[in-house]
């Protein structure tokens, strides 16, 4: 049974002091003023415990960009449902085949902005770290009649996926399945590296790669993601900043090796 490791956001913000760096906000519509030490705790979470290395999960996400591409070929036309009978109602046999037809296009237009919205929501910021994209932003939607329109923004749906970019998705899935999802002990600590680095880039325009790369040694060391050997002096300047530097170029090259065997 793994040992769940709590980061306190408090202690990431003393560290970031420490480098000379206010706490930031983070443009994230599903977490209003969501806080840089506490996305980074949340990164740090999930990769000390386990999870950010366990694609069996993220992998099913594929599902939903396939269903929306499914509805977008498919619009205008019915559709029809087929499933197993598990929960039997009246005459009903377990194990049988049931179907069901949707021929309403306004609540397939609905499902279709609800599973991009849910995606969204559901895929944690993955491809903003990936692919550099934006947040998804609340969908605009455009009120009244031509040629006078009145623009508001959606309560609930964000912004849908383009076509390109729901393609970009599903391959991002497919090579991972097809790599059997195996990255080495470095590169594991690669990718959490660099989606540090993404993270903090916008922010330390003006750093040096040494301090940025031994600012992002320092934090995967505070949630114990450095593997056995750990250096544990404080600081960025001279022999230990470079040492953390070279420490964290190691790992984003053994993540890169691993994402080149499945493109």
């Amino acid at each position: 049974m793994i040992a769940m490791i709590d980061i306190n956001p408090s202690d990431i913000k003393d560290l970031m002091e420490s480098y000379g760096l206010t706490d930031f906000e983070i443009p994230d519509q599903f977490t209003p003023n969501l806080k840089a030490s506490k996305r980074l705790a949340s990164l740090l979470w999930y990769a000390n415990n386990g999870y950010g290395f366990d694609f069996s999960i993220s992998t099913r996400l594929k599902e939903i960009p396939l269903l929306i591409q499914f509805l977008r070929t498919c619009e205008g036309s019915t559709l029809e449902i087929k499933g197993t009978i598990t929960k039997p109602k009246g005459k009903q046999v377990k194990g049988t085949e049931l179907t069901a037809t949707i021929s309403n296009q306004q609540f397939l237009t609905w499902l279709e902005l609800f599973a991009n919205t849910w995606f969204e929501s559901r895929q944690d910021g993955l491809f903003q770290y990936e692919f550099g994209w934006e947040f998804k932003q609340p969908l605009t939607l455009r009120k009244g009649l031509a040629p006078v329109y009145e623009e508001e923004q959606d309560p609930f749906f964000t912004d849908p996926y383009s076509d390109e970019e729901l393609s970009q998705i599903i391959d991002y899935y497919d090579k991972l399945e097809k790599s059997h999802l195996k990255y080495s002990k470095n590169g594991k600590l690669g990718r959490l590296a660099n989606r540090i680095v993404s993270l903090m880039k916008p922010v330390c325009i003006d750093w040096k790669a040494t301090k940025l790369y031994s600012f992002v040694y320092d934090i995967m060391l505070l949630g114990k993601c450095t593997g056995k050997e750990c250096i544990t002096e404080e600081g960025f300047s001279g022999d230990i900043g470079r040492e953390k530097s070279q420490q964290v170029r190691n790992w984003l090259q053994a993540y890169n090796r691993d994402i080149g065997k499945v493109t």
